[in-house]
């Protein structure tokens, strides 16, 4: 992977020089945070589930501290196409006004009870997008995957000190179909304007285990209840970044396990769904992002 990016990317050849080395600029010195010593290197601790997500076959008779610790486990596309569908067989005016009003939240972003809250289907609000990062500190990055498609709600950060190095919380949710995949964060290196290499920041897979959710499911084959359980969920997973001023963007593939990967026929491989960017914020890229808002 490490090698295959430089190429195409025209990035000169990283410095490495043993298992445990790391990436180094132009002087030879190393770059903070850019360990191979393993695929868990920059790992800040293991991850951690934040909120379990199901639909209970019977939720009337579950409790109702179970039911709460539940999210929803529809991705935006799929509750914008059952908005529509409660649109066109609206029995009520104010049933069609609901449902409408439910889609527009979807494509701009309100506040909902999902996992995308906030993240507009539509990328419209591209300036809302930038991030603070305190001095060596942690910024939090949410990020929604489903079908083909990654949504964040961070896109430019803007650093307090460039030569700290910082942290990223990614907090993770594949929905729609999406499991399995991975996270894989990974910083194209520079010194001032000249590339000095790509590598993963860390590549952490996102596919839970069968959780019990707190539900129980009732039916003939179960009069008395059976524990339901669920694999989708919020992560959160903390990876360690160099320092912003080594760091002129980073690549997330959203990669997924189950596709096929046609490297080794010279096609464009079809293991990677779709590519999440943060970069640095500058002044030309806010000027130019708030010129395409209309803000």
């Amino acid at each position: 992977m490490l090698r295959f990016l430089a190429a195409a990317l025209g990035l000169s050849a990283l410095a490495l020089a043993g298992p445990a080395s790391a990436a180094t600029d132009l002087s030879g010195s190393p770059i903070p945070n850019t360990s191979t010593l393993s695929e868990t290197a920059q790992l800040e601790g293991d991850p951690s589930l934040l909120r379990l997500l199901a639909a209970p076959s019977s939720p009337d008779d579950d409790d109702a501290a179970a039911l709460a610790a539940l999210g929803a486990p529809d991705g935006p596309e799929e509750d914008l196409a059952a908005a529509l569908d409660r649109l066109a067989a609206a029995p009520t005016a104010a049933d069609a006004a609901a449902a409408r009003r439910f889609a527009l939240d979807v494509l701009e972003g309100a506040p909902l009870d999902r996992a995308y809250s906030g993240i507009p289907l539509l990328n419209w609000n591209s300036p809302a997008k930038v991030k603070d990062v305190e001095a060596g500190g942690t910024v939090t990055v949410r990020q929604v995957r489903f079908g083909d498609h990654v949504v964040s709600d961070t896109w430019l950060l803007r650093f307090a000190d460039p030569r700290q190095p910082f942290e990223i919380a990614y907090e993770v949710t594949e929905l729609g179909g999406a499991f399995g995949g991975e996270l894989t964060p990974t910083p194209l290196l520079a010194d001032g304007t000249t590339p000095v290499g790509g590598m993963n920041a860390a590549i952490a897979p996102l596919a839970l285990p069968e959780l019990e959710t707190g539900t129980l499911t009732t039916s003939r084959f179960h009069p008395h209840g059976a524990d339901e359980h669920s694999r989708l969920g919020t992560q959160r997973i903390v990876v360690r970044m160099p320092p912003p001023r080594n760091v002129a963007a980073i690549l997330d593939p959203s990669r997924a396990a189950g596709l096929q990967d046609r490297t080794t026929t010279g096609e464009i491989p079809t293991a990677t769904r779709a590519l999440a960017t943060l970069a640095p914020a500058t002044d030309d890229r806010l000027a130019a992002a708030v010129a395409r808002a209309g803000f």
